[in-house]
């Protein structure tokens, strides 16, 4: 077997015959029993309060997600075993110990012993903290893809509290009743859902009848009786105007034929402004060219036309060859 798994495991035996004279004489083995075993994986560790009586009760629970029994699992208190169950049929065991809300009690790990194996938790602190400090609501409002408000998303939350127990009021009513206490979704009524452990609430329906002052009070689970600790009221409001405000929504088929012609226009916008680019560089270069000997005979014609009726006397007695002297003379002194 290159690989062993679980499917594997069985009685195996085997068997050997011969062949002497025509006569073919079979022998057997007996039956072995074959057991694969799974590598347990690393243990988690979970803590949660229960009050059934007088003074409430923690409950730890060890757990792995992979492996064989049987394995044995303990409990670890600040390094001490406090508790120990060898779990035959699964991967879990559930340890019941004091609790003292507000007290740091250590340290608790679990452990898992195997065979072959030997297993710990990552730690957790045994400490109850009581609901208290501040409360907050926050307001989401979520809309869908054509802008159109939808619901509206109410969270609460608390400074501090290990095991807080949510409760809402709209216009100081409790919403909804205190008999759901289901950390589910709601399905009554229809226009309220309440998820993580009550702990938002969202308006599945927004309209003006859902409009008004939210506040959100939290207390510890495990106290029926104990006082609340209320947020303070936040305000939403919608009204048919705003409702109707909101654009509406554009159909499937036209959606892609806009957004070709609107490329085809970027497009054809940036070809036309890229000539003209190229056509006033091109006219720039031309008159460039042209403006160098025009500029350059002005000057001349300008020198000597300013020249003194002397210097254009002496010129002619002295020849073509003094007259372009001079003239050349001339134009440099006008040009500086």
């Amino acid at each position: 077997m290159g690989k062993v798994t679980p499917e594997h495991a069985g009685y195996y035996s085997c068997m050997a015959w011969s062949n002497v004279q025509d006569t073919r004489r079979f022998s057997s083995s007996f039956e072995v029993k074959v057991t694969v075993k799974v590598y347990v994986s690393k243990p988690r560790i979970s803590f949660s309060i229960s009050n059934p009586g007088a003074s409430p009760s923690g409950n730890v629970t060890c757990w792995s997600t992979r492996g064989s029994p049987p394995v044995n699992i303990s409990l670890l208190l600040d390094d001490k075993e406090v508790g120990s169950v060898t779990a035959t049929e699964s991967l879990a065991a559930w340890f019941s110990i004091a609790v003292v809300p507000g007290l740091d009690m250590g340290t608790v790990r679990c452990r898992v012993n195997t065979e072959v194996q030997k297993l710990m938790s990552e730690p957790l602190t045994l400490e109850v903290v009581p609901v208290g400090g501040d409360v907050k609501v926050e307001v989401e409002y979520l809309y869908r893809a054509d802008s159109k408000l939808t619901a509206a998303r109410l969270s609460c939350g608390v400074s501090r509290g290990t095991f807080p127990e949510y409760s809402w009021l709209l216009n100081d009513s409790v919403l909804p009743p205190e008999t759901h206490r289901d950390s589910h979704i709601q399905p009554d009524p229809p226009h309220y859902a309440l998820t993580d452990h009550r702990r938002i609430l969202v308006l599945t329906k927004v309209g003006p009848e859902e409009s008004g002052y939210y506040r959100c009070r939290a207390r510890d689970s495990y106290n029926d009786s104990g006082h609340w600790v209320e947020s303070e009221a936040v305000q939403v409001q919608v009204t048919d105007r705003i409702l109707n405000c909101m654009p509406e929504a554009t159909s499937s088929t036209e959606t892609p034929s806009k957004v070709f012609m609107n490329t085809i226009e970027i497009l054809t916008i940036a070809f036309c402004c890229f000539h003209f680019v190229t056509l006033a560089v091109a006219l720039g270069c031309i008159y460039k060219m042209f403006d160098q000997n025009p500029d350059h005979d002005q000057v001349a014609i300008i020198g000597f036309d300013t020249l003194p009726l002397s210097a254009s006397t002496s010129s002619e007695q002295d020849g073509p060859l003094s007259r372009d002297l001079v003239v050349q003379n001339q134009t440099v002194e006008t040009t500086i």
